[in-house]
This record gives C-alpha cells, sequence and structure tokens, in this order.
C-alpha cells in the first residue's frame, strides 16, 4: 500500500536484503504520513527491519533542495546506525541538479535499482588473497 510521506506518493517494496521506496507525483485519498521526508523514511526502514534502502526516484518531477535535503537526512540517520541508502532513477536536469551538490558526494546514484543493489558487490566476490 502506497502512502504520502512530504510531497510524494511513496511506495515501499522489501526484497532479501533492500528496501525499495519509489517516490513519485501523489494519488488522491493516500493515507498520510507525518513528518518530513528523511525522517519519515528512515521510521519506514525501522518499520521493516531493514538498513539498506534503494530510493527510486525516476517518479519525481523535479529535483529541489527540500528533496534533496530529505534525502541528506536520511542518509545521516542510516549512516549513524550502520545502515546504507542508494540512490537510482535520476536522469537529464534532475540528475544534473542532483550532481552539482553537496549531497552527491555521499550519496551514491545509480541508473537502476539493479544497479544500486549489486555495487560493491563484487568486493566480496573476490577470493581471498593468500596470506
Amino acid at each position: 500500500m502506497n502512502q504520502l510521506i512530504d510531497r510524494y506518493d511513496v511506495g515501499v517494496e522489501r526484497g532479501p536484503d533492500w528496501l525499495f521506496v519509489k517516490l513519485f507525483p501523489p494519488k488522491a485519498n493516500a493515507p498520510r504520513r507525518g513528518g518530513d521526508l528523511g525522517h519519515a523514511l528512515w521510521n519506514v526502514a525501522r518499520e521493516h527491519g531493514m538498513s539498506r534502502m534503494v530510493v527510486e526516484l525516476d517518479g519525481v518531477g523535479q529535483v529541489d533542495d527540500r528533496l534533496l535535503e530529505g534525502l541528506e537526512v536520511l542518509a545521516g540517520l542510516m549512516l549513524r546506525e550502520g545502515g546504507l541508502v542508494r540512490l537510482c532513477g535520476l536522469d537529464g536536469l534532475n540528475l544534473e541538479r542532483y550532481e552539482s551538490c553537496r549531497v552527491a558526494e555521499h550519496l551514491p546514484h545509480f541508473s537502476c535499482r539493479c544497479e544500486a543493489v549489486g555495487a560493491g558487490s563484487w568486493e566480496f566476490a573476490r577470493p581471498a588473497q593468500p596470506r
């Protein structure tokens, strides 16, 4: 079930190791959840018992300061608890806007959900070096 958080309709899908959260324009009559975007999404992760989250932004019309601030808060909360947040789905002007802000320095963006989940997994797939 989708819910409204801040200005977005939020769809939540639970994977085996990751929580996938998709932001898009709100639909009528969606249940509303209080709080700002960052804290509300962090609470969603906690409710699902997940420490890894991919936020899918391909449904966002325009990236603005308020969205970026919310994502920065979310990243800080998740990192503080030993978790991970990755973004995906931005393109064109939205991707340029994201890449030009300070959030991009510590919150990675990937082109799709699969890349976001798979990033860094090669580090664990390598055979151990002999001693």
